[in-house]
């Protein structure tokens, strides 16, 4: 958070502006990068994060921590660290073996993601984001606007059991539109967006909700 001290702490309504302006600045600058808040996202998704351990490009440090974050986040990571190797590889054990995206170890990881159920997202997962522009999705949902740029958004989102004709649940902070994926299953019963209700009926054909102005 940019904080001022000293005679510029006393600015008007004009300077306010201003300095929430200059911190949307600076944290669109790192917001792509600062994955504490939201590597959460990929909790129940399996993860494997490697590295070589000589890469100059990417510190191996920053994949411990990604992996730690991760975990903090509810999920489960893995981090490797691939002994004499860069930034990237061909080579892993022997010549041309897949190097870092298809060795032996990568082959194992996804064999095990193709062995697991497709069972959809959870019950209730949270979605969040610190800018529409690298953010992705879940469930089929994807946030497509903020109301204060750069700064964390979340979307809790809560889906109907198997059978129930209930709407889709979400609730939603520093949001103002939400997307979602042609024919996403999850809406098939209609979506409650923050007390605002859309039909399945409005649903059909739309590809966003507006939160503010209750559009589809």
């Amino acid at each position: 958070m940019l904080r001022m001290r000293g005679p510029s702490a006393g600015v008007g309504a004009g300077g306010g502006r201003a300095l929430r302006r200059l911190r949307e600045l600076l944290g669109a600058s790192v917001a792509a990068y600062d994955l504490g808040p939201v590597a959460g996202n990929v909790a129940g998704v399996p993860c494997l994060a490697r590295t070589g351990a000589q890469d100059e490009v990417i510190p191996p440090a920053s994949t411990r921590l990604l992996a730690d974050a991760v975990r903090e986040g509810g999920g489960e990571c893995r981090a490797v660290e691939v002994p004499g190797q860069g930034h990237w590889w061909w080579d892993s054990e022997a010549p041309n073996d897949g190097g870092a995206v298809d060795d032996r170890q990568m082959a194992a990881f996804w064999d095990q993601c193709l062995a697991r159920p497709a069972d959809g997202p959870p019950a209730r997962f949270t979605l969040r984001c610190l800018s529409a522009d690298v953010c992705g999705g879940r469930g089929g949902l994807r946030l497509l606007q903020q109301e204060e740029p750069f700064l964390l958004s979340t979307l809790r989102v809560s889906r109907p059991a198997a059978g129930e004709a209930e709407h889709l649940k979400v609730q939603s902070e520093n949001v103002l539109a939400v997307g979602w994926s042609s024919g996403a299953p999850l809406l098939a019963a209609g979506l409650r967006l923050d007390g605002g209700s859309f039909s399945p009926g409005r649903l059909r054909g739309a590809r966003y909700a507006c939160r503010r102005t209750g559009s589809a």
